[in-house]
């Protein structure tokens, strides 16, 4: 999908533009900054793992297999995930249906409308072919971005940032460019019919000079070029065009509720700033694709008997299972099986029984079924969890 195709969407059929060096300036660098945005936000979502559970008991079945490995026969979970953030970032929502094969899909088109006070979906489309579907809210998964305004405020801040970007860098490339002096005597001029027949000559006399490191160029009798020196202490320097742009990414990032040091990847106090891109970000959009997907996939049934999905976004950050060993040990006292603790740092489970075992420290005593107040009973309660 071209850059323009993939910006302009949804609703802009039978639009002509006029591709000036100001539109291109405003454009890609607003599209440079949502892409940048689109990637930290599906590349969290799509390594996240969508838990599955039976009877509050997680199972790997074919709903796992369905939402972490392949949503459908032509993507797999990162393709398809992706898909899904991009089109809520560039569109303002997304809507995920199922076909009859069981498989997910993620529509590039479809209207929304109003039908006895019941929202329904038509027209819905996927890679050019039209489903003809009519779908009720309640038969697909609709995201929606919780600022539905928040493209339009995206928009808002470039139409007079934008302006001001594409300043800097024509004044840019006009202050720092080359610039050459060309001399025409009388006599050499009136070899020519008109201004623009000279005007091309010259042109492509000295077009080499500009094209090439190091270049020659033949001169005649009353044609002389020489160097024009521009733009003094005045010049515009590449910092000010970097800092123009820094501005670009600051409006995306404060739209989406992402720190602009991640945004800009910038290495400064990394942990605290990933912990708040998780928590204002990522983690809002994770709890509502599990809302979606418990009430309309699972549904109201099923989730009140403990079958539901949920979206672990905990295991994103790079572990070194040295430096967190301390901690993997509180989490061992604290009732957390081995295997438990392996799968916090991705490590391989155990196929063994003392791995799936709970142990407890003796002085963590819960009340237990026929102790005393103090929470003491006959046996201690690391003999108590290993029983079970």
């Amino acid at each position: 999908m071209g850059l323009f195709s993939r910006f302009f969407r949804r609703d802009t059929k039978n639009i002509t533009l006029t591709c000036t060096d100001e539109l291109i300036a405003k454009v890609v660098y607003k599209e440079l900054a949502l892409q940048t945005a689109i990637n930290l936000i599906s590349r969290a979502i799509g390594n996240s793992e969508f838990m599955t559970y039976e009877r509050y008991k997680r199972q790997k079945a074919d709903n796992y297999y369905l939402l972490n490995i392949e949503p459908n026969k032509n993507q797999n979970a990162s393709e398809f995930w992706d898909e899904v953030i991009s089109h809520l970032i560039y569109d303002g929502d997304t809507l995920i249906f199922q076909k009859a094969s069981g498989e997910l899909m993620v529509a590039d088109s479809f209207l929304k409308n109003v039908v006895n006070n019941h929202i329904v979906f038509i027209g819905i489309s996927k890679d050019n072919y039209s489903f003809n579907l009519t779908k009720k809210m309640s038969e697909v998964i609709y995201l929606k971005l919780n600022n539905k305004n928040i493209r339009s405020y995206i928009d808002l801040m470039y139409s007079e940032y934008g302006e001001v970007l594409s300043k800097i860098m024509n004044d840019y490339k006009i202050q720092n460019g080359k610039k050459l002096k060309v001399k025409i005597g009388s006599l050499f001029s009136q070899k020519f019919d008109d201004q623009k027949a000279l005007q091309d000559f010259i042109q492509k006399k000295i077009e080499p000079i500009f094209k090439k490191a190091n270049a020659a160029i033949p001169v005649e009798e009353g044609f002389d070029v020489s160097s024009l020196e521009t733009g003094g202490n005045n010049s515009i320097s590449f910092d000010e065009v970097m800092k123009g742009i820094d501005g670009a990414f600051k409006y995306v990032s404060m739209a989406l509720n992402i720190p602009q040091s991640i945004m800009k990847g910038d290495l400064a106090d990394i942990k605290e700033q990933t912990k708040n891109f998780f928590t204002w970000c990522v983690d809002p959009i994770a709890k509502q694709i599990d809302r979606e997907f418990n009430r309309k996939y699972f549904k109201k049934n099923n989730y009140l008997l403990g079958n539901y999905m949920r979206t672990d976004t905990s295991r994103l950050e790079h572990i070194n299972i040295f430096d967190v060993s301390s901690s993997l040990e509180t989490l061992l006292k604290i009732g957390y099986t081995p295997n438990e603790v392996r799968e916090k740092v991705d490590d391989d489970q155990v196929d063994e029984k003392w791995a799936n075992k709970h142990y407890l420290l003796e002085n963590y005593k819960p009340l237990e079924k026929g102790g005393n107040e103090s929470g003491q009973s006959n046996e201690t309660n690391s003999q108590i969890l290993r029983k079970k």
